[in-house]
């Protein structure tokens, strides 16, 4: 067995004598550590700590061999003499151990990268490093540096080198295997990674977990294969991907791995294509999930070609499907920041279709003030946002409103306000904002209203506008189509102008009627009428189609009817046959709509009938004549009520 005394080259660690000696065995090392480095790591376990005479840490090889020209030093270590604790003090390192001790005084640049490890660790790791290769592969390494920190397991890095940093010291390191590197897996499994990085207060930016196939670190591009991956960005977003190749660009000659020079490049121009890729928002938990995702983020503009996208809130969802969404990201923005990608589709995308018809279904769901769901689907044939404005084309189009509205829209254009600078989608906000300023256009209109199962009722409308804008919503509808149990009603050419300045819901029918039984006015050419006699089981059919229950348009009965509202009155006009002669008829008298109840109530205090008469009696005799739906009921007091 080898004696203690038999390492008479064994240097007492930590005297300080030794330390200032001039004819240190090491002193090859302070040219760099030398040309050729080659250990078998048993395990490594280094902490930086203030105290300099306290241990660093423990080390335990293998095999240590370092040669030069000078010196040519293999140490075989199966019996473990020479493990040892790590101490430092100033730039010096030193290792003390049962059997041997020796130390050695680092060069500045070696010193500052030592000195730049907050920890690390390593269990059965090969070290190679030589002026050609660079090898380091093993079963677990892990390491903390102010901006970085890396675990993984089960991992090989071979490395050529770069031919301005030869030297084997942390710059030759980063330089060759940043530049020239290839890392794969020990096994079939891949490489288990975390690299996080942080920025220069120590707030972690970005946390990048996985299994790697391989890792190909070029000149100028980082390209990997990529089993699973889940990101953390700031404790904000977390994403998750399976199945990814990645291709990056990153800079020549990288020598420091930090955010701004290896992730920036990388987000600024990069390629993602997968087979699932998901995010987590942390502080509203609203999930994103696209599959079959090809993504690239180049020249600021960010492109995601996928087969499916969801978008997931508290009171919202989003699907999307078989498009290409292609967004421009700001000119500031910080790529590190998922928000800027967002930001980018929220303020200024565009949506283009591949094989197939673009599909997409929207739906907002409220518990407060009072339930409220409203559900919008079909295909999309162009879709547009910019900073203002947002435009939408659509061959077909549903809206379910409280699993009791339904109406299908068909070649339809919405063009519509959207708030500026938006960073999270919130499809609430956006529907808001949207109704407040917009106008729709569309072909056709056809509503199935099931809101009392006891009295359907069916609409249908031909080209037809509808506007909301500075607080007036104005609808167009060049015919008018209504159909119950009792009544067909057809109107020609009716235009409604109301005054929404409450922020009334266009989208709520109830709102709606409050806005204009306060201020509004409405016009309509004809009116037709003839019964129905059709049963709730063939109106509330899903295959009853209304543009085959006809209206006999016979000579209208009435005609030219201008209604105004405004300050809780009702002035009408109204032309009708009377006597086989067109006449004119006037009322005015309190309006007023009970939203609980969903009942418009009017009043008639004043009338004017065909030949100058004068008569409120008179007036309700012929319109319970000429009006007349289950609808509607007319009282004593000459109150018309309406039950909507």
């Amino acid at each position: 067995m080898l004696k203690k005394t038999h390492l008479s080259l064994a240097i007492t660690l930590l005297s300080l004598p030794l330390f200032a000696q001039e004819n240190n065995f090491f002193d090859f090392f302070n040219e760099e550590m030398a040309p050729k480095i080659e250990v078998n790591i048993k395990t490594l376990n280094y902490e930086r700590k203030e105290d300099r005479d306290q241990s660093q840490g423990h080390f335990s090889f293998d095999k240590f061999q370092i040669l030069s020209e000078k010196t040519n030093l293999k140490l075989h270590n199966e019996s473990q003499f020479y493990d040892a604790d790590i101490y430092r003090r100033g730039k010096m390192i030193g290792f003390h151990g049962p059997a041997a001790s020796f130390v050695y005084q680092l060069r500045d640049q070696d010193f500052k990268y030592v000195d730049s490890f907050q920890w690390m660790t390593m269990n059965n790791v090969y070290y190679f490093m030589d002026r050609n290769e660079i090898i380091l592969q093993g079963k677990n390494f892990a390491m903390r540096e102010p901006q970085t920190m890396l675990l993984t397991n089960d991992f090989k890095l071979n490395c050529d080198r770069h031919p301005d940093y030869l030297l084997n010291d942390g710059d030759g390191f980063i330089a060759g295997c940043f530049n020239y590197g290839f890392a794969s897996a020990l096994d079939n499994q891949g490489i288990s990674s975390d690299f996080r990085f942080f920025d220069e207060s120590g707030k972690k930016l970005i946390d990048l977990k996985g299994y790697f196939k391989r890792i190909d670190f070029q000149q100028e591009a980082i390209d990997a294969d990529i089993t699973s991956l889940t990101s953390n960005f700031s404790d904000e977003v977390l994403l998750n991907a399976t199945d990814i190749k990645l291709a990056c660009e990153k800079p020549r000659d990288v020598v420091s791995v930090t955010p701004e020079k290896l992730v920036v490049p990388c987000l600024d121009n990069i390629s993602i294509e997968g087979n699932f890729l998901g995010a987590e928002f942390l502080e509203d938990n609203d999930e994103l999930t696209i599959l079959n995702p090809r993504i690239t983020h180049e020249d600021k503009t960010l492109t995601i070609d996928h087969s499916d996208i969801r978008y997931k809130a508290k009171e919202s969802e989003f699907k999307l499907s078989n498009s290409i969404l292609r967004c421009k990201t700001p000119e500031k923005g910080n790529v590190i920041e998922v928000e800027t990608f967002l930001s980018g589709c929220l303020n200024d995308s565009e949506l283009f279709k591949k094989e197939e018809d673009v599909s997409f279904e929207f739906k907002v769901t409220e518990t407060e003030p009072k339930p409220f769901e409203l559900i919008v689907g079909g295909d999309v044939q162009s879709f547009q946002v910019n900073s203002e404005r947002l435009n939408m084309t659509s061959d077909k189009l549903k809206l379910e409103i409280d699993k009791s509205i339904f109406i299908d829209f068909n070649q339809i254009n919405l063009d519509c306000q959207k708030e500026e600078g938006l960073s999270q989608f919130d499809a609430k906000a956006m529907l808001t904002h949207c109704k407040k300023d917009m106008v729709i256009g569309l072909d056709t209109f056809s509503l199935k209203d099931f809101i009392d199962p006891r009295n359907p009722v069916l609409v249908k409308t031909h080209p037809s506008v509808v506007k909301n804008r500075d607080e007036l919503l104005h609808i167009e509808l060049p015919e008018l189509k209504l159909v119950d149990q009792e009544d067909l009603t057809l109107m020609e050419n009716v235009k409604i102008l109301c005054k929404t300045e409450n922020n009334e819901d266009v989208f709520i029918p109830n709102e709606i009627i409050g806005a204009c039984v306060k201020r509004g006015q409405i016009n309509i050419d004809k009116i037709f009428t003839d019964d129905s006699n059709l049963s709730v089981s063939t109106l509330t059919n899903p295959q009853t189609n209304i543009d085959n229950v006809q209206v006999e348009k016979k000579k209208a009965k009435i005609f030219d009817v201008n209604l105004i509202t405004q300050d809780g009155k009702i002035y009408g006009k109204v032309m009708i046959r009377f006597l086989g002669m067109k006449s004119e008829v006037t009322f005015s008298g309190p309006i007023s709509w009970d939203i609980e109840k969903e009942v418009l109530t009017i009043k008639v205090e004043n009338s004017r009938l065909p030949l100058g008469i004068k008569s409120e009696n008179i007036f309700m005799f012929f319109l319970k004549k000429m009006l007349v739906a289950e609808m509607i009921t007319y009282e004593k007091d000459k109150t018309i009520k309406i039950s909507l």
